[in-house]
């Protein structure tokens, strides 16, 4: 009987799961750079659709354009918080490492934007394999 040749074991990346509100995956992208290699931007494009919010979810908070008292559009975005039930992205090791790098980066940098620090701080103290 022939034996079927043998299969390396693919490494394992365990990740991490974060977290986060909608808040969080609203200003995630605020951290990472507008430019990179080409490698970064497939990674950054990962983690983009793997925190993506759907519709369905913005109606459940009741998020809205904030309109000023002549009907304008202010720029600005509102939503329930009491409704923004957690949501858990699971991110491989290699996307956690990118974000701690970009972070680490900004923070060196003293750039980190105010609206951004939890979930630069969520980043930050993400444990791989946890």
């Amino acid at each position: 009987m022939k034996q079927k040749p043998s299969v390396p074991a693919t490494p394992v990346d365990p990740g991490a799961t974060l977290e986060l509100s909608i808040k969080d995956r609203l200003t995630l992208p605020n951290l990472l750079p507008e430019q990179s290699n080409l490698l970064e931007m497939k990674i950054m494009r990962s983690i983009e659709r793997k925190i993506e919010i759907q519709a369905q979810e913005l109606i459940a908070v009741n998020y809205h354009d904030v309109i000023d008292q002549e009907g304008k559009p202010t720029g600005r975005v509102e939503w329930d918080p009491k409704k923004d039930k957690p949501f858990k992205a699971h991110l491989s090791g290699i996307e956690i490492s990118l974000l701690k790098k970009f972070v680490n980066r900004l923070s060196q940098e003293n750039k980190i934007p105010k609206n951004c620090a939890d979930i630069a701080i969520k980043i930050d103290e993400a444990k791989i394999g946890e």
